[in-house]
């Protein structure tokens, strides 16, 4: 398992705390497993940046 992949599982699914429980994709039929846990990791970094608000989260807008 690559470093991206196992950052990105470790944010949905820690040890202890809260868990994902339902994760839903939308991508591209190129996507790659690379591609998207950049994606969950790109997800958490802007959510534990207080300086960013998320003002439409179904399009990963941020400001």
């Amino acid at each position: 398992m690559s470093a991206t992949l196992e950052r990105a599982t470790a944010l949905l699914f820690p040890p202890e705390g809260r868990q994902a429980l339902d994760v839903k994709f939308f991508f591209a039929p190129s996507a790659t497993v690379e591609a998207l846990a950049q994606q969950i990791i790109v997800c958490f970094d802007a959510m534990g940046d207080n300086a960013r608000v998320i003002n439409r989260i179904d399009r990963g807008l941020t400001s």
